[in-house]
């Protein structure tokens, strides 16, 4: 985003639907604490719900690139890739975990628009690198593909979505994070291995 109003915007409305979610903000609260004109909603993004469609796109984007770039690399190095983006993502964009939360309690546009695609995407991603770790005989020929990549889904993102239980007795830094997220898939991986 080049257009310095338009990272103003975006700086508001993240906090603001993260934690109130998408119906509960409206355009006048957004300017405001973006200390902008109301039109300027309007002007660089369509309105309320382009900003709203906006920000998942950003999200998930982050994902995106890491998971088209990693398409050469052995199966165990996708799942290791994938692990370190999601833990990248969660870490440079803490909102994500409530974006992802809200669409699912009370989902808007941007669940059939954005979401389902990009997610539906990554999924195959992990399906692909699951089966061809399976394929190769990297990994065990009993799993079932489409449990495996949910197992790496919910082991990744729960730590993040959880993690505000746990700040009063973890270390939940940066570091922490990548650490985390690294020793899952290290665990994963050890489960999934062929012996």
């Amino acid at each position: 985003m080049d257009n310095a109003t338009q990272e103003k915007l975006f700086a508001a409305a993240i906090p603001l639907f993260a934690k109130k979610g998408y119906a509960a903000v409206s355009i006048r609260e957004i300017a405001k604490a973006a200390d902008v004109n109301v039109s300027s909603i309007s002007y660089y993004f369509r309105g309320k719900e382009g900003l709203y469609h906006a920000i998942i796109e950003s999200h998930v984007a982050t994902i995106g690139k890491a998971v088209l770039s990693a398409e050469s690399l052995s199966p165990e190095e996708r799942l290791r890739n994938y692990a370190k983006a999601i833990s990248e993502v969660h870490t440079k964009k803490p909102y994500v975990a409530r974006f992802i939360q809200s669409e699912l309690v009370n989902p808007t546009s941007a669940m059939d628009k954005i979401l389902k695609k990009n997610l539906f995407s990554f999924y195959r991603y992990l399906n692909k690198a699951i089966q061809d770790g399976i394929d190769t005989g990297l990994f065990r020929a009993d799993l079932n593909v489409h449990h495996a990549a949910l197992s790496l889904v919910g082991i990744l993102n729960f730590y993040f979505i959880a993690k505000p239980l746990f700040r009063d007795f973890l270390d939940t830094s940066v570091e922490t994070d990548a650490d985390y997220a690294e020793q899952a898939v290290t665990i994963y991986l050890e489960g999934i291995r062929r012996k």
